[in-house]
């Protein structure tokens, strides 16, 4: 039995119907070692995820960053089931918002406010912006993704490498 072998099913029609196979490059099959590294992820727990050929890996990316306690934790899964049955994303500010700015604040005293955005790409195209308009500098150093913004598109592939598959 091939150790992939519902998985490369998978990948396989994945690329016939996404470019690339995937809808993030963060999360693309041929960054790592088809064939060798897991391709998809069925299912997680704790520090660890479970392929659709029930294979076990450690998330060593733990969601590529965003899982630092880990998959499934029981205590995030009721505080995330006890808000949703209040609703998840509203129309208006909520409490929640003034709750998260005021232990931020106390934590980072170097700051008198708090402004929240959408996603990360937001965050980022915003301070890229803010600096450059401080600073009057036009470069940006980027050494890991940042969000799919055309300052940044170049650093999502390496030198040489035909963009065309990737784009629509």
């Amino acid at each position: 039995m091939h150790l992939f072998k519902q998985s490369n099913a998978w990948l396989e029609r994945s690329k016939s119907i996404i470019p690339g196979g995937s809808s993030t490059n963060a999360k693309n099959y041929d960054r790592l070692f088809p064939g060798v590294t897991p391709v998809t992820c069925a299912k997680s727990n704790g520090a660890y995820f479970t392929d659709l050929d029930d294979n076990v890996w450690l998330d060593f990316e733990m969601a590529m960053g965003c899982a630092i306690w880990g998959h499934r934790h029981p205590v995030i899964n009721q505080a995330i089931m006890t808000q949703l049955s209040k609703g998840s994303s509203f129309t208006l500010p909520s409490e929640l918002e003034v709750q998260l700015a005021v232990k931020l604040l106390e934590r980072v005293g170097a700051f008198e406010m708090v402004r929240f955005s959408k996603n990360g790409a937001d965050v980022v195209s915003a301070s890229i912006r803010i600096a450059r308009a401080f600073t009057g500098r036009t470069k940006v150093f980027s050494g890991t993704y940042h969000g799919w913004h055309d300052w940044y598109l170049g650093s999502n592939w390496n030198n040489g490498d035909d963009l065309s598959d990737h784009l629509l």
